[in-house]
């Protein structure tokens, strides 16, 4: 007898106890890690950037919108041609922050994982990669065939597929053919080989 899918939906926050910020306090745990890097960092000329412009960095997801959306006026519009750097930086420096942070336990992630059946799908507002690491370790996922579409050939579907609806932070544009989203946008590769070796 066929068994039935389940949804499981993980809200933002989810991954709090893993160790990642919550989105209100992107912009500070960011500017933490960052001053722990060397004083010549590219991240830390970004950061200075962005605090001499925004001033504080209580409302991050303010200031990430501004920057992507650049509309007329905006203080992202006074950057000129600097702007794609800009935010460039800022989104390598988002997932080098959340790779320091990965290897740290998810415990609730690996009791899910103990839930979780082939044929189940996992939705998720989060874009860290900690759900994804805990039902790879269980064998239910694969990234080559667990997000819904192929990321690159696979000999069988993943059993568990999890889909983000927020974007990942594994992910580059021209994995999905120029499709937009914070994590979806920019950079040159599609998945970087290095951060699939760290599943």
């Amino acid at each position: 007898m066929k068994t039935a899918m389940r949804v499981f939906v993980l809200g933002a926050g989810a991954s709090l106890h893993a160790g990642y910020p919550l989105a209100a306090e992107m912009g500070t745990s960011l500017a933490t890690w960052i001053k722990t890097l060397s004083s010549d960092h590219q991240y830390r000329d970004c950061l200075n950037q962005i605090v001499d412009m925004y001033g504080a960095l209580d409302d991050f997801e303010s200031i990430l919108a501004d920057l992507m959306t650049c509309a007329p006026g905006s203080r992202a519009a006074s950057l000129g041609a600097t702007r794609p750097y800009l935010l460039r930086d800022l989104k390598e420096a988002i997932r080098d922050h959340f790779d320091a942070i990965r290897s740290a336990p998810t415990v609730l992630y690996d009791s899910l994982a103990r839930l979780i059946r082939p044929s189940d799908v996992v939705i998720t507002f989060n874009y860290d990669l900690g759900v994804e690491r805990a039902l790879r370790v269980a064998g239910l996922w694969d990234i080559k065939t667990g997000y819904g579409f192929p990321v690159e050939p696979g000999d069988t579907p993943s059993p568990v597929e999890v889909l983000k609806l927020h974007g990942s932070t594994n992910w580059r544009a021209l994995l999905f053919g120029g499709s937009t989203g914070f994590f979806a946008g920019g950079g040159n590769s599609s998945l970087s080989k290095k951060r699939q070796a760290r599943y």
